[in-house]
C-alpha cells in the first residue's frame, strides 16, 4: 500500500518491549503467492526494486542501524523477489531508510523522549501522505494531528478506508485529493471575474455616459 508505515517513532521508556513484540509479529508474516488468501506479503514487483532494497539495507547497516529480524532475501523460494520482513533499531534521522521512501518490507524504529521530538521528526521528511498515532491520550493525539503535515492522519488505526473522506498527500506526496467532496474540485475550473470600481464616487461605471 502507498500508505504503509515507512518509519516508526517510539517512546524510549517502552521501546524495548515494543521492538520485541514487533519482531515477533514480523517473524509470523507469511511470504508467498499474492493470489493466495493466506499470504501476507508477496514478492517485490521488479528486480530493480529488489536490488534497491538490498542496497538500502546494506547502507543502513553501514550507517549503524541494527537488524533485529530479516535483512536478507528469503531462502524459502527458488525464484521470485521475496524479501524477509525487516525491522531496524538504532536508527537516526539522517539515515537513508528514514529520509527516503523504501517501498519495501522494512520498518526503521527511532526512539524518542517527547511528543515534540516525534512531531519534529515526522515533519522532517519531504513526504506527507499519511501518519498514524497510537495512544490512549486523545489530547496528545489531537496535538499531533494539528502539527504533523500529512494528508491523512489516523488515530489508533493505520488502515482506515473511507471513500467519503478526501485522500491525498502534502509536500512531495502529491497534489489534489481523491474521494470526498474535495475530489469534485478536480472536475471544476475556477473563473475570476473582476469589476473595476470607483471607490471615491462609489460608482462601478466610472462616470461613462450612455448605454454600452
Amino acid at each position: 500500500m502507498c500508505t504503509s508505515v515507512e518509519r516508526v517513532y517510539v517512546y524510549d521508556t517502552i521501546a524495548d518491549r515494543y521492538t520485541e513484540a514487533l519482531v515477533e509479529e514480523a517473524k509470523k508474516v507469511k511470504l508467498g503467492d499474492p493470489m493466495d488468501n493466506d499470504t501476507d506479503v508477496g514478492p517485490m514487483s521488479s528486480k530493480t526494486q529488489f536490488t534497491n532494497t538490498i542496497n538500502k539495507v546494506d547502507l543502513a547497516k553501514k550507517e549503524g542501524a541494527r537488524v533485529l529480524t530479516g535483512g536478507q532475501r528469503s531462502d524459502s523460494f527458488e525464484k521470485g523477489y521475496f524479501y524477509e520482513p525487516t525491522v531496524f533499531d538504532r536508527v537516526t534521522s539522517g539515515m537513508d531508510i528514514v529520509t527516503e521512501e523504501s517501498f519495501s518490507p522494512i520498518i526503521p524504529i527511532q526512539r524518542i523522549k517527547s511528543m515534540a521530538e516525534a512531531i519534529q521528526m515526522a515533519n522532517s521528511t519531504r513526504y506527507g501522505l499519511g501518519c498514524t498515532i497510537f495512544t490512549r491520550d486523545i489530547e496528545r493525539a489531537l496535538t499531533a494531528a494539528d502539527n504533523i503535515k500529512a494528508g491523512t492522519f489516523c488515530i489508533n488505526n493505520p488502515l482506515m478506508e473511507n471513500i467519503a473522506a478526501p485522500f491525498g498527500g502534502m509536500k512531495q506526496s502529491g497534489i489534489g485529493r481523491e474521494h470526498g467532496i474535495e475530489a469534485l474540485e478536480e472536475f471544476r475550473e475556477a473563473k475570476h471575474i473582476y469589476i473595476d470600481y470607483d471607490h471615491k464616487n462609489k460608482d462601478w461605471w466610472f462616470g461613462m455616459k450612455g448605454d454600452l
